[in-house]
């Protein structure tokens, strides 16, 4: 859980993956209202390198993430509620290499 000065949100269900010298976590977070996916970048000490991406912007829940590295991507398999049904969708994020 976060807290700020607003108010206290949820994050949970991680997906972790290493990636050479860096570790990629996807999770979802409800910081914005509904949960949203989010990737937040860490060296091999787990010292954070950049601040959190959001992943997902649609209505409904986004949740569940799966990862899998090919190429120059990652592969981000997930869980989402924005047709008011749960269904599966799949993007890539870029990594440097």
């Amino acid at each position: 859980m976060h807290s700020g000065s607003e108010a206290v949100t949820t994050a949970r269900a991680p997906a972790i993956l290493a990636n050479g010298d860096r570790v990629v976590i996807v999770y979802s977070d409800d910081r914005v209202g509904g949960y949203d996916l989010y990737m937040a970048l860490f060296d091999t000490r787990l010292t954070r390198l950049i601040d959190d991406v959001r992943v997902t912007t649609t209505p409904g829940d986004s949740m569940f993430a799966g990862l899998a590295r090919g190429g120059t991507s990652i592969g981000v398999l997930f869980e989402d509620q924005r047709d008011a049904n749960w269904e599966v969708y799949f993007t890539r994020l870029l990594c440097a290499e």
